[in-house]
């Protein structure tokens, strides 16, 4: 969607291919307008090396696993991690993909090219690597996480179809000097940690963007450290201009979320009617609405007029205090709140609302299929559209 918002400005984009092990990231690819939609929509990288290759790299992994459970320092882990990408990288390397070779094509059902064919084209690949080992959400195992093989997947298909140019995104903890030690023998790289903030979106969302370029490439006429001093926006939004959904959307949502549980989630403090108004206590559980009464108390010390938007599924010291300036980083697993100064007018923030937050367009059809559910957990798991598509303008102008 950021590339085909830039492709006029830089003569064109043809888009070969996207993939997503997910069915429900494979639905929205397809459904794509015909501006932005890839010739091609491939599944899970993991798939793509042969069999015995896949083998190797699980019981090499879960060798240095087990190792790493047993190591007495950070430090020793860190050089385990070491031994283990060099192991990794030649166990990948006994796989030799090449831009002719085909795998399984969700559009055509059936194997098309991985990578367009060599011409006088630019070729970038663009890619968001999982996030999990290195966020401090999860366990921050890095490297030695499962979670890892499809990066290093990626890392060989790079590294045998050469690409001009490769962006790829993570967490801000990214090992981005272990990344550039495998790419190096043919890419040089550098990153840069940008949020939507920076560029006039009133959304936390803090990122590491990274370029490579092959070598031999012309230099770049300014660095990613240039990036923010040329871009940076002053906020042009407010919380509020999100909070689209009529109060009849509010009140279906909530009748939605109750038809789905068994039983009402907190003791009743009313009998609700098809007639009856619903608020927040009807539909939180009795752990949320705890949550919820802990992060009003600690907004109401700070509520102007205006509006706050709260994770409630972070505890109240998770990342700081609430800010009317910012949506907090939304996760799979979020639950926004609206905050207004009548505790009446608090609503839960709609995932329909959410895909807006992210700067995304989604066609009608795929917005009017997906479960609430899927569509928060696709919007979690996504780049924000602005923050990508800033970056990469900035990269590709600086590279003529």
């Amino acid at each position: 969607m950021a590339l085909a918002a830039i492709s006029p400005r830089i003569g064109g984009v043809s888009f070969h291919s996207a993939c997503d092990i997910d069915r429900t990231c494979q639905q929205v690819l397809l459904a794509h307008p015909d501006h932005s939609r890839a010739e091609h929509c491939f599944g899970d990288l993991c798939a793509r090396p042969p069999l015995e290759v896949q083998r190797t790299l699980r019981s090499v992994l879960s060798t240095f696993q087990k190792r790493a459970r047993r190591a007495s320092t950070p430090a020793t882990v860190a050089r385990l991690s070491e031994l283990w990408l060099k192991e990794a990288m030649q166990a990948l390397s006994q796989w030799q993909p090449t831009r002719a070779d085909a795998c399984f094509c969700v559009r055509h059902q059936r194997d098309c090219p991985m990578f367009p064919a060599t011409s006088g084209r630019y070729h970038l690949e663009i890619s968001g690597i999982n996030c999990q080992p290195w966020s401090c959400a999860g366990l921050r195992l890095g490297w030695l996480d499962d979670r890892s093989l499809p990066c290093l997947v990626l890392i060989r298909l790079i590294l045998a179809a050469e690409p001009h140019g490769v962006c790829l995104e993570c967490t801000p903890g990214f090992d981005f000097k272990g990344l550039s030690s495998l790419l190096q023998d043919k890419y040089m790289g550098d990153f840069t940690v940008t949020s939507p903030l920076d560029f006039g979106l009133p959304v936390a969302r803090r990122r590491m963007y990274m370029y490579f370029d092959l070598h031999g490439s012309p230099p770049a006429r300014l660095g990613l450290a240039d990036m923010l001093p040329v871009s940076r926006r002053a906020l042009a939004l407010k919380l509020v201009d999100f909070l689209v959904a009529r109060p009849q959307e509010v009140e279906g949502y909530y009748r939605k979320l109750l038809g789905k549980r068994a039983r009402p989630p907190v003791p009743r403090r009313r009998a609700i009617q098809e007639t009856t108004s619903l608020t927040l206590a009807d539909v939180l559980c009795s752990g949320m609405w705890k949550r919820y009464e802990g992060h009003r108390a600690r907004v109401v010390a700070r509520m102007g007029d205006g509006c706050h938007i709260v994770d409630i599924n972070h505890n109240l010291e998770y990342r700081g205090p609430p800010s009317d300036a910012r949506v907090p980083t939304i996760m799979r697993s979020s639950t926004l709140v609206a905050f207004f100064p009548s505790a009446a007018s608090d609503r839960l923030v709609l995932p329909t609302e959410l895909v807006a937050m992210h700067g995304l367009e989604l066609p009608a059809q795929i917005m009017s299929r997906l479960p609430d559910s899927r569509l928060a957990s696709l919007v979690g798991n996504s780049m924000h559209v602005a923050q990508v598509g800033c970056f990469l303008q900035f990269a590709l102008a600086m590279r003529g």
